[in-house]
């Protein structure tokens, strides 16, 4: 199997894990969880996987949706499944030489020390998303549920 089909199964599987996790919450969970919430999650995730199509692929998600502040809680969590299966379907466009390739677009901060690749990158976000999958299962303890749905 090559880098691109494991990083596409890796951060298809994150996806997956997360959209169960978040669309178990009811409104009130997710807003009242501990800092950061799964609102807050959810959001951060939204921006970072357009950043990540973005200086990966070349090309930034159409933004066809509203603010995701003001969307209802599942569509908040549909939105961010959606920008998930965005990501993949660009990815799939993708060689794996282009992974060796320089970003697609300017960094920002501390993404640019180093130098990284597209390559570093994804690996990056891989890290970055299961991150929060560990702060989502925390909340989901602290709330009395099971850490992740399926697990009990």
């Amino acid at each position: 199997m090559d880098s691109l089909t494991a990083f596409r199964n890796l951060l298809r599987s994150h996806g997956e894990l997360l959209i169960g996790a978040l669309a178990g919450l009811d409104d009130h969970q997710a807003l009242s969880a501990p800092n950061p919430s799964a609102t807050w999650i959810t959001q951060h995730l939204f921006d970072c996987l357009s950043e990540v199509q973005s200086l990966v692929c070349g090309s930034r998600p159409v933004e066809d949706t509203a603010p995701l502040e003001t969307l209802p809680w599942l569509d908040q969590v549909q939105a961010l499944e959606d920008r998930c299966l965005g990501l993949d379907k660009a990815l799939g466009e993708l060689s794996e030489e282009e992974l060796d390739g320089n970003p697609a677009a300017d960094l920002e901060g501390d993404l640019g020390a180093g130098g990284p690749n597209r390559r570093d990158l994804l690996a990056g976000h891989v890290g970055h998303m299961g991150w929060h999958l560990g702060q989502l299962a925390r909340i989901r303890k602290q709330l009395g549920l099971v850490s992740m749905p399926g697990w009990d």
